[in-house]
């Protein structure tokens, strides 16, 4: 289990997004290999909602993944005790869409998809307990067969940690470990933890991308080939 954290919501989807992405992709030259098909499936962890805070509830963590990053919303289902929309839906299918099902606490019981590789929590103080319900989710190997494509050998953890708490969730996630059935010693041994302080050293600000100059004159960017969500994030400066 490799584990990443980061003290910002944001950021730790965008990563959590692009693990995803970069495993669909050794998930189709694995396809080219032995021919099993394996489309990678993210479990996101809400919080739970509570009246009068501001919580990244269910809602929110649907809007971000739709309206922030463009995820289409044939690839996006919530699973919580008071909606399923899952149903009976098969999502090892090659016909499915399905790419991430946001839940709370735990996914309804018995409910079982070995494609879910990457756990995306926004549950900052999640017990162990709590990272139980969802971790056992992401150990399930596809076909249980070692792939020849090493990432897709290990389960991702993206979590919403604060600063000084990465240490809390480590020891949280190994405790998860042992009780999805694991001996502590090897629980201790199959988490992957960042050595540096900021396990996602990534742009928390703007991003400045100076446009090519051809003859003296700056290229100008073609907005029109973008979605129009994103067209509104880009501020254009012509001087």
């Amino acid at each position: 289990v490799e584990v990443h954290a980061h003290p910002t919501e944001k950021i730790v989807l965008r990563e959590a997004l692009a693990r995803l992405d970069h495993l669909q992709k050794e998930a189709d030259a694995e396809e080219k290999v032995s021919g099993a098909y394996v489309r990678p499936v993210m479990l996101l962890q809400a919080q739970r909602q509570t009246a009068g805070q501001q919580t990244v509830s269910v809602t929110e963590v649907k809007r971000m993944l739709l309206e922030d990053f463009q995820v289409p919303q044939a690839e996006v289902v919530i699973c919580t005790g008071a909606i399923d929309e899952l149903g009976d839906t098969d999502v090892m299918s090659r016909d499915c869409p399905i790419r991430y099902i946001i839940t709370v606490d735990q996914l309804r019981e018995g409910w079982d998809c070995p494609f879910a590789s990457v756990l995306c929590t926004f549950r900052e103080s999640a017990s162990a307990t709590a990272i139980e319900q969802l971790l056992g989710r992401i150990l399930r190997q596809p076909y249980q067969t070692r792939k020849t494509r090493e990432d897709m050998n290990l389960a991702y953890v993206y979590a919403v940690s604060a600063e000084g708490k990465f240490l809390e969730l480590v020891q949280n996630i190994g405790q998860g470990l042992v009780k999805c059935g694991i001996e502590k010693q090897d629980a201790k041994e199959l988490i992957i933890a960042p050595q540096h302080t900021d396990p996602l050293p990534l742009w928390e600000n703007s991003v400045t991308v100076n446009l090519p100059v051809v003859d003296g004159k700056v290229e100008a960017l073609d907005m029109s080939v973008l979605p129009e969500a994103l067209r509104k994030k880009i501020e254009v400066n012509e001087e």
